[in-house]
């Protein structure tokens, strides 16, 4: 999730908690302070772009004395993108897809299969931005699409959710 929710133990004693998280790739540190958490868990309100995250807690007693940093937690954001081509959309041979940014990615992976003639992948490419149109025409029939994000570090997300198209003019 853009969102990233961490969670740790309660610590006896301690009041409140001291959140630091830094980001690798793109490097920033800190990317994240709290000093004054009173609870064992935060949820980001702001996204987080793609990319790799380390983050540590401590406690910190009523009196304001703390113990020293958990061990590091390594956590990586990778969103997966959301198609915004409606679905079932019949195209002409060159089908135009679309979908959503995704902070801190570099690029996308773009997987199509003929459904009709059972070519798997059919077509693959790796695309920056967020629209793909093929290379090549596509024949008439039916095709199903897949996307992924890619960071600099090569990490990549989920595939999307599938989508189903029909090319009915050649």
């Amino acid at each position: 999730s853009s969102y990233p929710r961490l969670t740790w133990n309660p610590l006896p004693g301690a009041d409140q908690y001291d959140l630091w998280i830094n980001s690798v790739s793109p490097a920033k540190n800190p990317f994240v302070r709290i000093t004054n958490l009173n609870q064992s868990t935060w949820t980001s309100s702001t996204a987080f772009p793609m990319g790799q995250y380390q983050a540590w807690v401590r406690g910190i007693a009523a009196d304001g004395t703390s113990v020293t940093w958990s061990e590091r937690f390594d956590f990586h954001v990778s969103p997966t993108p959301v198609l915004t081509t409606a679905a079932n959309l019949a195209f002409s041979g060159l089908p135009t897809i679309t979908w959503n940014a995704i902070a801190g990615a570099v690029r996308f992976d773009v997987w199509v299969d003929n459904a009709s003639t059972g070519t798997s992948p059919f077509d693959r490419a790796s695309v920056v931005g967020t629209t793909y149109t093929p290379s090549k025409t596509f024949g008439i029939g039916k095709y199903r699409f897949w996307v992924r994000s890619i960071d600099a570090a090569g990490t990549m997300s989920a595939w999307s959710s599938r989508l189903e198209f029909s090319v009915n003019t050649p």
